[in-house]
């Protein structure tokens, strides 16, 4: 199938409770009817996959971005877990690709309400700071224990690995109330705003580098 090839690269995109999230595959082997790809893992252990279960999917190609849909047909748990599914009917160019493609990793991010360029630069707010739950080269899921608001600017910095500091205005699309043993903090989902090609790419780059890091670390069985 055109752009469909053994060892690529897919992305299983499922929709969680408050906003998409996105596991890194590896097709294995295409046949006639069927395509047979690595089982979705989170922290280690194996994300449950029924049979029956219809899934999307997202692949790079020539840089740019397909999905299609499948369905799944066996769910193979020895020797090695797999995921077989039917073919897809049809695969459609993704049009907002840097967008769309989203890889957890937990990176520094520091933050602080956008001001206009008029303020007084003693008025200068500080940065917070907080922990990434996942990127994306459109927008960034963050964990901090600041209250936040939708629609609220912000003036962003994102300390990506082996690169110069990711800096960038941005909006507060949603907050989630979290909690856990360590007490109530907010994760907050932003989008980047105004935004060169040039840094965008190094972003995006970055994401599609880490993406197979992951697939190598999964499949060292």
């Amino acid at each position: 199938m055109d752009g469909l090839k053994i060892n690529q690269l897919l992305e299983i995109v499922i929709e969680g409770e408050a906003f998409r999230e996105y596991y890194p595959v590896r097709i294995e082997n295409i046949e006639k009817d069927s395509i047979m790809m690595g089982m979705p893992m989170k922290k280690g252990g194996l994300i449950r996959m029924q049979v029956g279960q219809e899934i999307r999917c997202v692949f790079r190609s020539h840089n740019q971005y397909f999905g299609f849909t499948a369905t799944i047909t066996e769910v193979v748990i020895s020797p090695i877990p797999l995921l077989i599914t039917t073919k897809p009917e049809q695969i459609t160019s993704i049009n907002q690709k840097r967008a769309y493609v989203r890889i957890e990793v937990s990176l520094p991010i520091e933050y602080r309400l956008s001001r206009d360029k008029e303020d007084d630069e003693e008025a200068v707010p500080s940065y917070d700071r907080g922990l990434t739950i996942n990127i994306s080269a459109g927008g960034v899921l963050f964990c901090t224990d600041t209250r936040l608001e939708s629609r609220q600017l912000l003036d962003i910095k994102l300390h990506i690995p082996s690169q110069e500091t990711f800096e960038a205005k941005a909006r507060v699309l949603r907050i989630f109330d979290k909690v856990d043993a360590r007490g109530r903090y907010i994760w907050a989902a932003i989008q980047y705003l105004e935004v060169s090609d040039a840094k965008r790419d190094k972003l995006f780059n970055y994401i599609f580098e880490k993406q197979r890091e992951l697939i190598n670390t999964a499949y060292k069985w």
